[in-house]
């Protein structure tokens, strides 16, 4: 349970920070660094970098099982995120 709860997390938290209107000054400023400017633009890329510090955060038994927890909140993150924007468009559409 915990697992799925820190997917969503990760997924809303990543798809605000690179879509929302919120987020955009932080976007430009980050935009000519390259690597950053990836990161603030794209919610699959920038759920990688959130995982592994949230695997590590909730429930370290050993690399193993933290290298495939984080990569398992990437994947939870990246469906939950992919939801989430086509209800977005739904809503815009209404």
């Amino acid at each position: 349970m915990n697992l799925i709860i820190v997917s969503l997390a990760i997924a809303t938290f990543s798809t605000t920070i690179c879509l929302s209107s919120l987020f955009r000054p932080i976007r430009v400023l980050l935009e000519p660094v390259p690597v950053l400017g990836k990161l603030s633009r794209c919610p699959y890329c920038l759920n990688h970098y959130l995982a592994i510090p949230a695997s590590c955060i909730f429930g370290v038994d050993n690399l193993i099982y933290t290298i495939v927890n984080a990569f398992a909140i990437v994947a939870m993150a990246s469906i939950f995120g992919y939801m989430l924007l086509k209800y977005l468009d739904l809503l815009e559409n209404v």
